[in-house]
């Protein structure tokens, strides 16, 4: 199986001035807890990292866990990733999350990627609008409450906007066969399958709402998967040739 980039959105949280060296426990868990439910849905991470806020600054470091019943090291990887052990509910809130450099040496951030994909299938009846709308609303439905979730600790979070802006093949693996773009029965372009390289059809020049996908497949061969092409930002304006995903809470 070959595995395609996710697009990435990595969003910085807070660096270590806004908090001398330490940072409240439960807003740290917080993220842990929503990194983990994003991880849930199929071809999507997240993870949470502390990273030098100097790029050029390869010091070492220490990260601990301190509550009312000690001090406790926390393990973090090569990558800056780490998680938290568990504290008991009572002592949350006393509880901090400490590293051993100077004010502002370090940043904490949320890292978050998804690879948006639809299955091929050889009987698209739909448009590419009411495609990447099923897709926008599964999709909003299982990450919407996360999103607003961490934007209670990462503004950027709050106001995001995603929007579907064209569809692509990669087509890693030709096959026989092409992908017809009709306007109602009309072909008004293909892609041929049998060649290597991404493809795309965007929606600033064939309008999601008229436009279809029909396979013209060879040999029995399946239907490959569509790549959706995104846009995505905090207060971004999506409504220009672009398909909203709804993130509701």
């Amino acid at each position: 199986m070959t595995t395609r980039p996710i697009t990435t959105l990595l969003l910085t949280l807070l660096s270590a001035s806004c908090w001398a060296q330490s940072i409240p426990y439960v807003t740290v868990q917080t993220l842990e807890d929503c990194a983990k439910e994003f991880r849930k849905v199929a071809e999507t991470t997240a993870e949470i990292r502390l990273q030098h806020s100097d790029g050029a600054d390869t010091r070492s470091f220490r990260l601990t866990l301190e509550t009312p019943d000690g001090v406790k090291g926390i393990a973090v990887g090569e990558d800056g990733t780490f998680h938290l052990p568990r504290v008991a509910p009572a002592i949350r809130e006393a509880s901090l999350v400490r590293h051993s450099l100077e004010k502002g040496a370090l940043t904490l951030s949320f890292k978050y990627g998804f690879h948006a994909t639809l299955p091929g299938t050889q009987r698209w009846e739909g448009s590419l609008l009411t495609m990447c709308t099923e897709w926008g609303g599964f999709f909003g439905e299982k990450v919407g409450r996360l999103f607003a979730k961490v934007g209670t600790i990462i503004p950027d979070f709050t106001d995001f906007k995603i929007g579907v802006v064209g569809v692509s093949l990669a087509r890693e693996k030709p096959c026989a066969g092409f992908a017809l773009l009709k306007n109602g029965e009309r072909i008004v372009a293909s892609i041929d399958l049998s060649r290597a390289g991404k493809a795309s059809w965007m929606f600033a020049e064939y309008e999601p709402g008229t436009h279809r996908i029909v396979w013209d497949m060879k040999n029995n061969e399946p239907a490959p998967s569509v790549d959706l092409e995104l846009l995505f930002g905090k207060g971004l304006d999506v409504q220009k040739h672009a398909v909203s995903v709804r993130l509701g809470k």
